[in-house]
Order: C-alpha cells, then structure tokens, then sequence
C-alpha cells in the first residue's frame, strides 16, 4: 500500500469519528452532540481543495450543531491554519465569533480537520475537537499519525484554549528485505507493520459538572512482535507461526481523564505511556496528556 492510500485510509477513519454511546441518566448534564458537516458550496469547495493538497478524501473543514447554536470553521492561508468558532443566542441574531491558532500549524506539513463531536458541559461550557495528521516518509517506508487536541471555551468567554491532546491513530511500515536471503529469512514479509488507533469518549455517568472522559486504545504489530527500536535483520528465522498481527500490551490502554479548572486542562489518572514507535516522531504525546499527581 502506498503512503498516500495509508494516509487516506487513517484519516477516514479519524475524521468520520467513533459512534459514541450516550451515558444513561445525564438529563441536562454533560453530553456529546453530532457536530455535523455543513454542506454549502463554499464549504465543499474549501474542503475540495484541502483534500487535493492532502492526498486524501473527506476533509471536513465546517460543522455546525443541528440547530446552529455553534459552528466551527477551518481556514488555511498558505501553510498557516486557524480555527473560527461561531456561538449564537442570547439577543435575537447575536453572533460571538472565537478564533483559535491549533499548536504547531506550521510544523511538519500537519493536515487539520473537524472533528465530528461537540461536548457541552452542565455549566455551557463547549469543547471542539480538532484532528491533527501528519507524515513522514523514508526509504522503503513511511509512517502517519493523528492526533485529537481538545479546545474548550468557557460560558461568555471570548479566547479559547486547548486542553487536551491525544494520539488517536498511528501507522508505519518498515522495510525489512534488502536481499533475496532477507526475503527467504522473512518468509516474504518483507516491511515490519505498527498501527495504533485510539477512542475518546464521554464516560458513563458523567454527571458531573467538569465530566469525565474515557480513552482506550489498541496497538498491534506485523509480523509477531516487532519494534522500530531494534534491528530486524537480527531476529531469527521467521517461522511461520510468526506471520500474524501480534497485540502490543503496552500500548493497548485504557485512561481516565478530568477536567483540573485550576490548570485549566484535562488531566490523566495515569501516565500514558510512550508509543512513540507507532507515531510520527515529533508527536509523542506524553507531556501534552499529563497525569494527576
């Protein structure tokens, strides 16, 4: 598979969204609402263009809640992004616009998109979730990951702020064979395989006025158990009881996250781990995902 069919296999899946399930019992507190894609013809063509620079298909660059009370824009000028938030109530035709520069947007030819939920706190607070992707290649391989960056704005407020960041998709192939004695060693399986993929969603019962979210993923390796960090052409022989997607523990986790006012972000009841081998370099996320102390 070539990296650009990869690349737009990872973002379909990432910027189509997880279906989320609804906690029981939240009445009026917390929830998850579709934040669909707003289907105009400036949008579709903004959206057409951003797709042919990308390589991919289906960028959504423009979302609204079913009754409009927010909208969220994507705007790219050359290789800079910023992100328009549009809040209407209140008076009759008040309109509140929030611009939002997302973290490194000129670093590593990131894509960005929408993603296709918004969480409304019990106390009006709204957070839109951005999808970051980005590549690299290298000889006979290459590797591409997402990731979600959270951006809340509070009741009234006029300035919006990123509080939470999280991998939720990775992939990389690895050329292995560079002879034909490398391709009978390996039993044709000539490129070692990592994917990484990552769910956020509301946690059941989150009543709370700063509701929890939950974080699961799974990661998997090809063929057996590889890793990037050390020289395939040292393993032995491939048997081929080897040539299977074998689960990678470690990165298969799962994390609580809560909301922390006084940092102002969303925090860990854990460290996530490091699953830098299933991302692209620069977006090891450790730090930017903190635990509670």
């Amino acid at each position: 598979m070539t990296n650009a069919r990869l690349l737009t296999a990872i973002l379909l899946v990432c910027w189509q969204g997880p279906a989320v399930a609804q906690p029981a019992g939240t009445g009026a507190a917390a929830r998850m609402i579709p934040f669909a894609a707003v289907e105009t013809r400036e949008a579709r063509e903004a959206a057409r263009r951003a797709a042919e620079a990308a390589l991919v298909e289906n960028i959504v660059l423009h979302r609204c809640t079913p009754g409009r009370e927010w909208c969220a824009q994507l705007l790219r000028d050359g290789e800079s992004w910023r992100l328009a938030l549009i809040a209407r109530g209140g008076t009759a035709g008040a309109e509140r616009r929030i611009e939002f520069e997302p973290p490194d947007r000129e670093v590593g030819e990131p894509f960005f998109a929408l993603w296709p939920h918004l969480l409304r706190d019990a106390d009006g607070a709204v957070t839109i979730g951005l999808l970051a992707a980005r590549r690299a290649g290298f000889s006979g391989g290459g590797a591409m990951a997402t990731r979600l960056i959270l951006v809340r704005v509070e009741p009234g407020a006029s300035a919006a702020a990123a509080v939470l960041t999280v991998p939720v998709q990775g992939s990389a192939m690895v050329r292995a064979c560079f002879s034909e004695e490398d391709m009978r060693q390996r039993r044709q399986a000539c490129h070692d395989e990592y994917e990484f993929t990552g769910t956020l969603t509301l946690a059941p019962g989150a009543a709370d006025r700063h509701p929890r979210l939950l974080f699961e993923t799974r990661a998997r390796t090809y063929p057996g158990d590889v890793t990037r960090w050390e020289d395939s052409a040292e393993r032995p022989r491939l048997q081929r009881r080897d040539l299977v997607w074998a689960n990678h523990a470690g990165c298969s986790y799962r994390r609580s996250f809560g909301f922390d006012p006084a940092a102002g972000r969303y925090v860990a009841d854990s460290a996530l781990p490091d699953c830098g081998q299933f991302l692209v370099g620069e977006m090891a996320l450790e730090e930017e995902a903190p635990a509670a102390e």
